[in-house]
């Protein structure tokens, strides 16, 4: 595919400590990594909107990162700017037809967009005592979340900034929301315990898990199986109980026997120290996958 222009974010830093447009060092570097947490956000948005997002990214987000580009700064505050690369489409168009977005078109628009509707919500938010429940979890779908939260939080942070405006602009021949969005240093906090309630007990879905079993027992009647296994969520081992199916739980015993980790993908329910999985698919174990395999799609 052809290059088709870019597209524009503009995020100005503006306060006192900003006026020469230069700024510390120290400062710089927790600007661009408070960006970076707005673009991983809303790349992953775009794939899948979530409350809070651990873990590997999706492939298409990783691509997304790689292909960004900083462009130059400007006076009057520090300004950011992100430059993402627009992709023309593959063949023509019939006569009247519009374009679908490009991927990296989508991830601009999510952020632009969940920035906006989440400042809204930060500003309502005042004196309401229900405030999270009622402003902030209705806008997960539109791209808001506990990364998004504390990338702005983290931006309003920095050398005592008065306020963030954030501007998207395209080049591009795609029709998508455009404009611009200020943020008020005064939300900052806001954004912080909006974050820090997005990670209470998320619900963790489509989770990669692995590991080696460490407990097993079948019932008497169905011969359904109840498994326990140590596996990794969001970096650290935990332990993970799980039911299956007659014929599944016997995949796993021969397993188990043969000393071999498995392999599954599941949404992960947190259970006071452990997590429950739900929804089991592409179970596998890891040894001998021609041999001991069931993909439960």
């Amino acid at each position: 595919m052809l290059m088709g222009g870019f597209e524009t974010i503009k995020i100005s830093t503006i306060g006192p400590s900003f006026v020469s447009g230069t700024v510390s060092f120290e400062a710089g570097t927790k600007l661009i990594a408070n960006i970076r947490d707005l673009l991983v956000a809303s790349a992953s948005a775009v794939i899948d909107p979530r409350r809070v997002y651990v873990g590997k990214r999706a492939d298409l987000a990783e691509t997304f990162l790689r292909e960004a580009r900083l462009g130059q700064t400007e006076h009057g505050s520090f300004v950011v700017t992100i430059l993402t690369p627009v992709m023309k489409p593959d063949g023509d168009l019939l006569p009247g037809m519009e374009a679908p977005l490009p991927y990296g078109t989508k991830v601009i628009e999510t952020l632009l967009g969940a920035t906006k509707k989440a400042t809204l919500a930060a500003e309502a938010s005042v004196n309401d005592a229900d405030w999270f429940e009622k402003r902030f979890v209705p806008l997960v779908a539109n791209g808001v979340s506990a990364n998004l939260c504390s990338g702005i939080s983290g931006l309003l942070s920095v050398e005592a900034a008065d306020h963030v405006e954030i501007s998207v602009r395209s080049s591009s021949s795609y029709r998508f929301e455009t404009g611009e969005v200020r943020i008020p240093a005064t939300y900052s906090d806001r954004f912080a315990l909006a974050a820090a309630e997005f990670r209470k007990d998320p619900p963790l879905d489509n989770i990669d898990v692995k590991g080696k079993t460490i407990s097993l027992r079948r019932d008497g009647v169905t011969k359904t199986g109840k498994v326990s296994l140590k596996g990794e969520v969001g970096g650290e081992l935990r332990r993970i109980t799980f039911s299956l199916s007659p014929n599944d739980y016997n995949l796993v015993l021969e397993a188990h026997k043969h000393d071999h980790p498995i392999s599954f993908t599941a949404d992960l329910r947190k259970n006071a120290r452990s997590y429950e999985a739900v929804n089991i698919r592409n179970l596998k174990s890891l040894s001998s996958v021609g041999l001991f395999s069931r993909d439960q799609t």
